[in-house]
Formats: structure tokens, sequence, C-alpha cells
């Protein structure tokens, strides 16, 4: 009977020690859409998206998930619920689509007239080399559509529109159009 009962007692234990256990993150997520844009003479490559998922300014159709169909999404939105924010994210997509993404201060009220400022690393399959912002470049949250879903950001995550005026690599100097990145279930 008592060999009964302590079997049964460790068993209790063992299962409540289980629940015990913090619980597995959410995965990364992440989408991108930059459009690369051949601003003159300088600039070898010609104009071209370079996308991992499907978004715009005001759609979320399809978000990569870390570690799944090639596409890899670290990120970190951290700050106080009203801001402002601290952004970082490295996102790639099989391999040959990278976007690298820095803002030290995101205004969660930012607009395209009065941008927060940060920077980005970019290479596509087009563009093969990596292209860095050698000016800072402007992040903004945009309005939400019609069906209310839009842009913004909160700790653990953005949802951003932004431009650079500049990307350099070595004597090549190109840059980047309105482009989108979402980054969720990030380090807070």
């Amino acid at each position: 009977m008592r060999l009964a009962l302590l079997s049964c007692s460790i068993l209790v234990l063992a299962t409540f020690g289980l629940g015990c256990e913090d619980p597995v993150p959410p995965t990364p997520q992440g989408a991108f859409l930059v459009n690369f844009f051949d601003s003159g003479a300088s600039c070898p490559h010609k104009n071209h998206q370079s996308v991992m998922g499907i978004i715009s300014a005001i759609d979320r159709t399809t978000i990569a998930v870390d570690g799944v169909d090639e596409a890899n999404v670290t990120c970190s939105v951290k700050g106080a619920e009203s801001g402002p924010f601290s952004v970082e994210a490295a996102m790639s997509f099989e391999g040959t689509e990278l976007l690298n993404i820095s803002i030290s201060k995101m205004d969660s009220k930012a607009t395209e007239a009065a941008p927060s400022k940060g920077s980005v690393g970019f290479s596509s399959a087009i563009t093969g080399d990596f292209f860095g912002s050698d000016q800072p470049c402007d992040f903004y949250i945009e309005a939400a559509g019609p069906s209310g879903i839009g842009e913004g950001v909160k700790p653990g995550a953005a949802w951003l529109s932004f431009k650079c005026p500049s990307m350099v690599e070595s004597n090549n100097s190109c840059a980047l159009t309105e482009s989108y990145v979402l980054m969720e279930n990030c380090t807070q």
C-alpha cells in the first residue's frame, strides 16, 4: 500500500512539474516587399522588386514563418506600449533575398512627412551584392485601408513603410522607393 501511495505521489509531482516549464515563445514571422530603384548612371542594376511573403501598406496576404520554406526571420521590437521603439530585423528568403532593418527610435505616430530614421541593408538575386544605406532611411506608418487593416508598431511587432534615398555597394549607388516590412512574434 505504501509503495502504491509513493508511486502515485511521484506521478502526481512529475505531472505538476511538467506544467511549470516556461511556454515556448511563438515563432518569429515576417514579410517584405522592397522596391529597388535604378537612380541613374552609378546604379548598375535595373528596377525590380524583392519579396518575402505578400504585403503592402494596407494588406497582409502571406507572412513567412522563420524556418519554413527557406525563410529566416530574426527580429526585436522593444519599447513601452506608447513607444518609442527600437526595431531590429534580419530576414532572408531562399538565400538570395535579404533585408536588414535597424531603427533606434521608431515613433508610433511617424508619417511620411515626419518619419523616423533608420538604416537598411539589402541584397537580391538581381543585385547579387549587399547594398547598405549611406544616408538615413525614412520609416513611417501609413493610414489603414478601407478594411481597417494597416501598419503600426507595438512591443514585439511592427508593420512599416520605408524608403531610402541612397543605397551603396562599392562605387554603385542606387535607391529604394516606397517599400514595406512586417515582423511579428519578435523579442520584446
